[in-house]
């Protein structure tokens, strides 16, 4: 068998990262969250939109690096991180006010922020799914949910086998996850819901 090069086997070599299209929009979806990030470190409102325009252009040369929109955020605050301290460093006025400690420490705030906004996306997506489920399912997700009732005591007040309402429940457990993954999904990458 003949060694893999780089001709007989071009699909290894080939980078799979994000496009500028992709980058562009989450460039943009977050950019309020980077504005603030930006500010927090600059201290300065002209320097801070400076700062972004760097940090566009970077993101935008560098998208093909990252491999998926999961580690946007992370990755685009670093790259501010560093485009505004040197944008800092660059500025006569005087030396950085915040040091590597509180940096830190605001990059810890924003992570936390970022696991609060995801579920927060997430509920947003589930209220959208439950308003479109029929009638029958909104009651028996109601019961069992709001009501907080066991799986026994709803087949008992719907005259229904309990077999029967598990099924159901568990059907409409599915049907409202893909509806969330969707919505996520769709939101994510910059469509309408």
């Amino acid at each position: 068998m003949a060694p893999t090069t780089a001709s007989t086997a071009p699909s290894l070599l080939l980078a799979t990262g994000m496009d500028e299209t992709r980058a562009l929009r989450l460039l943009l979806a977050n950019r309020g969250m980077l504005i603030g990030y930006i500010n927090a470190i600059t201290g300065d409102p002209n320097l801070t939109e400076d700062v972004f325009q760097e940090v566009s252009i970077v993101v935008l040369q560098k998208c093909d690096q990252l491999a998926d929109a999961e580690g946007f955020k992370p990755w685009a605050r670093t790259i501010a991180r560093f485009q505004s301290l040197k944008a800092v460093n660059r500025r006569s006025s005087g030396p950085l006010a915040l040091g590597d400690d509180l940096l830190d420490l605001i990059d810890r705030h924003w992570q936390t922020n970022e696991v609060e906004d995801d579920h927060i996306e997430a509920l947003t997506a589930l209220r959208r799914c439950l308003s479109g489920i029929s009638p029958r399912a909104k009651q028996l997700v109601r019961m069992r949910y709001h009501d907080n009732l066991p799986g026994a005591r709803i087949a008992e007040i719907l005259g229904q086998p309990i077999n029967t309402v598990y099924v159901t429940i568990s059907r409409i457990h599915r049907s409202l996850a893909a509806c969330v993954r969707q919505r996520i999904q769709r939101e994510g990458s910059g469509h309408a819901p």
